[in-house]
């Protein structure tokens, strides 16, 4: 057999056989077993498929040849088509509308922190409060301007890496490849991983492009620093531009210096004006106090739960999965030979070092959250970059354009209807329902809400929380509530201390989900027969059993509504 037909017959193994197989293969271990012999695959095509043949680089050169512009544009629409066909389900994350519902104060012109505390930097509830504003205050039109912060991380991904490569097929792997894995159910566009990760993401393009000198390094420093007012979390990227330093010595102080500089800048505008607000205390709680809190408060991140997310991905998509360990063991290889021959080059490999700074944040913050590796998402796709092989990134790309295809197609007819009839699906979301039920029972619109769960009805009811703490897990976590109660923000016992007070209405379920398990309400009470002589109950089973009410349908998990009698 001809050297060439070896390579195609190798080129049509790795695409195929590791799919096939696991039609076949039925048992416990499947996973594992086809994990390796695809990964065996891969290692063998760099010994058999060394030699880059001539047909295929005539392939690449005429998909290369095709305009930008259609790259882009398919990529929005698959961007568009996969994240909205969530829409369907009112709620696919309960973090979202805590945010939304602390953003509500802005309009009033109070600070972030000031009436309703959230876990994040106070720039997101800005951000949250523009998108709101841009959106019209409509739930669901603000989920759909969100897919804006997907579609430019896209963006950047894709540019970065025809800078780089010049190659329009990777760089069409590195960007669908992420937004790929961004279509599925843990990773809706709102979260406030992609916000900061946008100043990240631009951060690391501008600098890669960029003649390494002093103005660049305080300007890394400044969009760290920007994005850390997102998510606190996101300062650790300044690591890498500290070890990238380390490459010229001599401007190794210079550099650490102007990265300091441009990092502290953005802080300072803030220290000053919450400093002149008196609320220097809660700030500094948000960025020392509560994180160091947040990360001591641990189920332990661990490789077993990578190995679960992995295979998540596997249920959700087979050929994704097969390209993702496809891109990393693929640079595994290459990696190895480059570091076998200079080690010192991981100093100035940027993609590796954010990737691995990616990794850090998932288990400094030791809580298993799966959007706590949207950052890693980013950056592991940019691996396909350094796949040399062009029979490896013809696979790749085959199996992430099929993989990607079969995501597009499945979503699309759902995807298509929910865009073309938000208003309908809005209103058929069933607390958008309870929201409107709530308000038929005022004359007028001046009643306070306490909301102990589902907060999304705060933010159709254009309502504050009547707690200075929005997100209801908080109320229950130590490391919060102490902080708050020394700072003079909550006092002890604080969610009993407001439902003395009757509030007018009252929103709560006798169980909560806390790090995705259920636990039954021992800290107040959500019992009917508690409220019944000061309260009226609304009737909410009809909401409850609703299957567009959230993806993650919980059938214990009861909604009970009480409103003030004779307000």
């Amino acid at each position: 057999m001809k050297l060439k037909s070896k390579q195609v017959l190798l080129l049509i193994f790795l695409i195929f056989i590791p799919y096939l197989l696991t039609k076949v293969l039925d048992f416990e271990k499947n996973l594992t077993i086809v994990s390796i012999i695809f990964v065996i695959l891969i290692f063998i095509s760099y010994r058999n498929l060394g030699v880059n043949n001539q047909k295929i680089e005539n392939l690449i050169s005429r998909l290369n040849s095709v305009q930008t512009l259609f790259y882009v544009l398919s990529l929005i629409a698959f961007i568009l088509i996969s994240q909205n066909y969530y829409l369907i389900f009112e709620i696919v994350t309960w973090d979202v509308p805590s945010y939304l519902v602390g953003s509500q104060e802005i309009k009033n012109g109070s600070l972030p922190f000031e009436t309703q505390w959230e876990s994040k930097g106070p720039l997101l509830t800005y951000l949250y409060y523009l998108f709101s504003k841009m959106s019209g205050h409509s739930y669901i039109h603000f989920r759909v301007i969100s897919d804006l912060i997907l579609i430019l991380l896209s963006v950047i991904l894709f540019f970065y890496s025809y800078n780089i490569s010049k190659n329009k097929i990777i760089s069409s792997i590195t960007s669908l490849t992420f937004a790929s894995m961004c279509s599925m159910r843990w990773y809706v566009s709102e979260y406030s991983e992609y916000f900061s990760l946008l100043f990240v993401g631009l951060d690391f393009y501008l600098f890669s492009n960029s003649n390494k000198t002093n103005s660049s390094y305080i300007f890394v420093g400044i969009l760290i620093g920007v994005s850390s007012l997102i998510n606190q979390a996101s300062v650790l990227f300044v690591l890498p531009y500290i070890i990238f330093s380390t490459v010229k010595l001599k401007y190794f102080y210079k550099s650490v210096v102007s990265l300091f500089i441009g990092g502290f800048s953005p802080h300072l505008i803030f220290i000053i004006i919450y400093s002149f607000n008196g609320l220097l205390d809660v700030y500094f709680a948000n960025y020392i106090s509560i994180p160091l809190g947040y990360s001591a408060d641990t189920s332990e991140s661990s490789i077993y739960e990578m190995r679960v997310w992995f295979r998540e991905f596997y249920d959700f998509n087979k050929l994704l999965y097969f390209s993702l360990i496809g891109i990393i063991f693929g640079y595994l290889n290459q990696f190895i030979i480059s570091i076998a021959k200079n080690f010192k080059l991981i100093r100035s490999d940027l993609v590796l070092l954010n990737l691995l700074v990616s990794l850090v944040i998932y288990f400094v913050a030791a809580h298993n959250y799966a959007h706590h590796l949207i950052y890693f998402i980013f950056f592991v796709s940019l691996l396909a970059l350094r796949i040399s092989k062009n029979y490896l990134q013809i696979a790749i790309a085959i199996l992430i354009f099929i993989g990607s295809s079969s995501i597009f197609v499945k979503s699309f007819d759902t995807a298509f209807y929910n865009l073309n009839n938000l208003e309908t699906v809005q209103k058929s979301y069933p607390m958008h329902q309870l929201a409107t039920e709530i308000k038929n029972k005022f004359d007028g619109n001046s009643f306070n809400v306490f909301a102990l769960d589902y907060l999304i009805v705060l933010y159709y009811l254009e309502k504050p929380n009547y707690s200075y703490i929005v997100h209801p897990t908080n109320h229950f976590a130590d490391y919060i509530t102490d902080v708050l109660e020394e700072i003079g923000k909550i006092e002890p016992n604080n969610v009993n201390k407001l439902l003395d007070e009757n509030p007018d209405v009252i929103i709560c379920s006798p169980k909560r989900i806390h790090n995705g398990k259920s636990f039954k309400n021992e800290e107040f009470s959500c019992d009917p027969k508690d409220y019944s002589l000061e309260y009226s109950m609304i009737e909410t089973e009809k909401f409850r059993i609703d299957p567009k009410l959230e993806y993650y349908w919980d059938p214990y998990r009861s909604i009970n509504v009480f409103v003030k009698l004779n307000k």
